[in-house]
């Protein structure tokens, strides 16, 4: 078993905290904000929400492991598999509605 290099468990850490905050920001996200999107779209983003909290709920339960107990290897699944959901409900989400949305050039 390879071990758990120093400081990648705070980096893991840091990760899910700034994802968990990400997932937050999608739950705020109302059913009129996504009015642009077709109901297959919303399916499929619920359904991408969803695997974003099994994925943040997975890494969460490693960090609570005891330091030397997750090799590297788990943990560079588990931050890869946070980083790819995150991309993709920014991709499909936030992307979107910020380019649907546009700032004014000046107030």
């Amino acid at each position: 078993m390879t071990q758990e290099p120093q400081g990648h468990r705070h980096a893991v850490n840091e990760l899910v905290t700034s994802s968990r905050t990400m997932s937050t920001l999608m739950s705020t996200i109302s059913a009129h904000e996504l009015r642009g999107f077709s109901p297959q779209e919303q399916a499929e983003i619920e359904d991408l929400a969803d695997a974003a909290g099994r994925v943040l709920d997975d890494a969460e339960r490693l960090l609570r492991e005891p330091a030397g107990a997750v090799n590297a290897t788990e943990l560079v699944r588990t931050v890869q598999a946070t980083n790819r959901v995150m991309d993709q409900l920014r991709e499909r989400v936030i992307d979107r509605l910020v380019a649907d949305n546009p700032a004014p050039d000046h107030p």
